[in-house]
């Protein structure tokens, strides 16, 4: 019979097998404390301390508005809170879209980028659609576009700039309304490009009310010519060139009051 022979092992003490993993299991509370205690140093001084907080606006661009106008808007988001806990006045926090889109909505531009300049600069820059005219009423000044519609309050403009239409009803304006029709304001474009307009030295126009076709011009000397921007603009330039070289003498140019050119082959013409 074959003898079995039992050898006695060398791992003479194994140990307890869990007694590293109960170590390490130990370990964990203060790795979690740590990592915790971490994330809030960086979250505060990201959102809550006084390293990126805005403390300088800067909006450019050619547009109606004057900037102060825009900076309230951005005050005002500014003084509110995003996600419910952190001031927006922080350069993080600041929600760019719901800026830009106040902006668009409030005032009437073509194009709204808005820049985060860290640590404490937003930088803002606007474009308007381009204006075509100034529209005064009220001893207020607006920017007109290309359709007639308001783009907002601009300064007094200076001479030599876009053409001036005074409204003599004094109406209210609101922002995005359409005043005037495209049609009357490309037969003013036409009408200031003319050689024999310019030789007149045009001041400004009046009209009578909102999307009126009847326009005043007034003219260097002191007179005023009466246009109707329904009828053919080339007519009515024939009919002002005769009747300055025909029907008006030089000497009573300076008594003239205005002529009127509204109805057809008919000029009228009145002396002061």
């Amino acid at each position: 019979m074959r003898r079995i022979r039992f050898i006695k092992s060398e791992k003479t003490r194994l140990g307890n097998p869990f007694r590293f993993q109960t170590a390490a299991v130990l370990h964990w509370p203060y790795a979690l404390g740590g990592a915790f205690f971490i994330a809030a140093a960086l979250l505060y001084w990201l959102f809550f301390s006084p390293n990126f907080v805005i403390t300088r606006i800067a909006v450019d661009g050619n547009f109606a508005l004057p900037p102060p106008a825009i900076q309230e808007l951005i005050r005002a988001q500014l003084d509110s809170a995003r996600w419910r806990a952190v001031s927006q006045q922080n350069i993080f926090a600041l929600d760019s879209q719901a800026l830009t889109k106040k902006i668009t909505e409030q005032f009437v531009v073509e194009q709204v980028y808005v820049k985060k300049d860290r640590p404490h600069t937003l930088a803002i820059t606007v474009s308007e659609r381009p204006r075509e005219a100034i529209w005064s009423t009220r001893g207020q000044f607006y920017a007109l576009d290309v359709q007639g519609i308001v783009l907002g309050k601009t300064p007094r403009p200076t001479m030599g700039g876009s053409p001036v239409i005074y409204n003599e009803s004094g109406g209210e304006l609101s922002l995005k309304q359409q005043i005037i029709s495209p049609a009357v304001l490309s037969f003013i474009a036409k009408l200031l490009d003319d050689e024999r307009i310019k030789l007149l030295q045009p001041r400004f126009f009046i009209v009578p009310k909102s999307n009126s076709t009847e326009l005043t011009l007034k003219v260097g000397e002191g007179w005023t010519v009466r246009f109707d921007a329904a009828l053919s603009l080339e007519d009515q330039l024939h009919n002002l060139d005769l009747t300055l070289r025909n029907s008006i003498p030089p000497d009573k140019r300076a008594k003239l009051n205005y002529i009127d050119l509204r109805f057809g082959e008919r000029v009228y013409v009145k002396y002061r």
